[in-house]
């Protein structure tokens, strides 16, 4: 499947790359750092700490894919699939359709089940960040039956209202 990119907002006035990083670290409560990373990666969430980092401060696609690693901690969304080897129900639309444009490898750590799925997770929390309207209808399966909504009043309202993608509370049915 190919990359969903950002689809902007209609309307307002075009906010700095700045404002819109701003806007999203007072909506999480969460700081998202500039700085060095991992060779060949745009960016790094580190669990044990909650440490996010970018490598470019203007890059809100890093931003995005590292904040939801932050919200699947934050909420628990693979954490009873965690173990290698264990199978999610949601496996076979995350992994073959977003895990590839996350950090996954052939062989290692980064190549085994949990991490695809966590990587499958994170990029399709970005996608629906950024262009909800196109993330939505990719998961026709069993992923698709229990789609995350924003909450309304949370932080996903305002963040998609006041910069150029979604985050925060989500809220399945």
């Amino acid at each position: 499947a190919e990359r969903i990119h950002p689809d902007p907002l209609p309307g307002g006035a075009v906010k700095s790359l700045t404002d819109i990083k701003t806007d999203l670290e007072k909506d999480l409560g969460h700081r998202v750092r500039v700085g060095k990373t991992d060779r060949n990666t745009g960016g790094g969430y580190y669990p044990g700490s909650t440490k996010t980092v970018i490598r470019y401060a203007g890059d809100l696609d890093t931003t995005a894919h590292e904040v939801a690693h932050l919200l699947d901690d934050a909420y628990n969304l693979v954490g009873q699939w965690a173990e290698n080897r264990k199978r999610s129900p949601y496996d076979g639309e995350l992994i073959p359709n977003f895990s590839g444009y996350g950090s996954v490898a052939k062989s290692g750590k980064k190549s085994k089940l949990a991490y695809q799925r966590a990587e499958g997770v994170a990029e399709w929390i970005r996608a629906w960040m950024v262009n909800p309207d196109a993330a939505v209808p990719t998961l026709t399966g069993r992923a698709g039956s229990a789609r995350c909504r924003p909450v309304r009043g949370s932080a996903a309202f305002r963040c998609r209202r006041r910069s150029a993608g979604r985050c925060g509370h989500l809220r399945c049915p």
